[in-house]
């Protein structure tokens, strides 16, 4: 009985395209020993292929998932305008209105169009925080996270005149 052969091309895709990739996974899946894919995988540079197609999704899913700070800033302006449109027609309507998330809306649009706003104490920046933050993908928390931490750091750096 003959050597049962291979497609080695599909081999490679399979383990350079798949996330939780393993010889031996590949192994089982084309009928072939772990030592058989590990020697052609070393021999083919899969490997390297491999990690850089994992920087290329990565790369395409940050792209796809993010929001430019124009985007950002047009739906925080959009949120402005639906929250005070609401709460005109509720005034008009007679009805009770609540405004206590107008001023830190309209604060929010200001600082992100870069206008002047006056000082605010640390329970409004929650508060603005905690609006921000509803505004934020939960996938993308971490890089917002690490966006502020940028941000922050920047303004410590001027605040000690370095």
């Amino acid at each position: 009985m003959g050597r049962r052969r291979i497609d080695w091309t599909a081999a490679k895709i399979s383990y350079v395209s798949d996330p939780t990739r393993s010889f031996g996974k590949i192994a089982r899946q084309f009928g072939v020993s772990d030592t058989a894919v590990r020697k052609h995988a070393n021999a083919e540079g899969w490997e390297p292929e491999a990690v850089e197609f994992d920087r290329r999704a990565e790369e395409r899913a940050l792209s796809a998932a993010a929001l430019s700070r124009d985007e950002m800033t047009q739906r925080v302006l959009k949120l402005r305008d639906l929250t005070l449109e609401r709460a005109i027609a509720q005034l008009e309507e007679g009805d009770e209105v609540k405004l206590a998330d107008v001023p830190n809306i309209v604060k929010l649009s200001e600082l992100l169009l870069g206008e002047a706003t006056e000082r605010i104490d640390p329970v409004q920046v929650k508060q603005i925080l905690a609006i921000v933050l509803r505004l934020v993908p939960a996938d993308r928390l971490a890089e917002f996270d690490r966006a502020v931490a940028g941000v922050l750091g920047a303004t410590a750096e001027l605040g000690s005149g370095s």
